[in-house]
């Protein structure tokens, strides 16, 4: 039988390819599931064709408290197979981990659990076109040059810190 690994049932670990499909990248609150599924597409190294019925193991690799569901599955018609991840009680980078026995190597997927947002305090109640405004608070995102928006007027912010935020309105 061509194409089947030593037991004559599938391709062996040379012949299978496992890649990423979908789900890097995401940013959530601490203790919540990621939007989007982890997905992998599992095909036959020669043909490209997607291989059903692969089993897929999925490993938290990097963060503490994060769980998967399922923490194995098995690709569907397409090759595919996917899970959820929950995010652990803190802040910070999230690493999960897929492979496959019948693959070499392995698919990473990175995410980071943020705080929720809490505005305590504004310079200014009365924002207006052209104005400043500084908001204290916590689980700001540090990176300036972000929109964001006061009953609607759209003002960019020029400085930020875990704990503040400067804004032109």
């Amino acid at each position: 039988i061509v194409g089947c690994g030593s037991d004559g049932i599938g391709p062996s670990q040379a012949e299978q390819r496992i890649q990423l499909f979908d789900g890097d990248g995401q940013v959530a609150l601490v203790g919540s599931a990621l939007e989007t599924a982890l997905k992998v597409k599992v095909t036959d190294m020669s043909s490209g064709a997607p291989l059903p019925g692969v089993a897929v193991r999925w490993v938290v690799s990097v963060g503490q408290g994060a769980l998967l569901n399922p923490a194995s599955s098995a690709t569907d018609a397409q090759g595919l197979a996917q899970t959820m991840l929950v995010l652990g009680s803190e802040a910070g980078a999230y690493r999960a981990t897929a492979s496959t026995d019948g693959a070499s190597g392995l698919v990473s997927f990175g995410a980071t659990a943020v705080e929720p947002l809490s505005v305590t305090a504004a310079s200014s109640t009365d924002v207006a076109a052209g104005g400043t405004v500084e908001l204290s608070g916590t689980g700001f995102d540090p990176v300036a040059n972000l929109t964001v928006e006061f009953s609607g007027i759209p003002g960019t912010v020029t400085s930020s810190s875990s704990t503040s935020l400067v804004v032109e309105v």
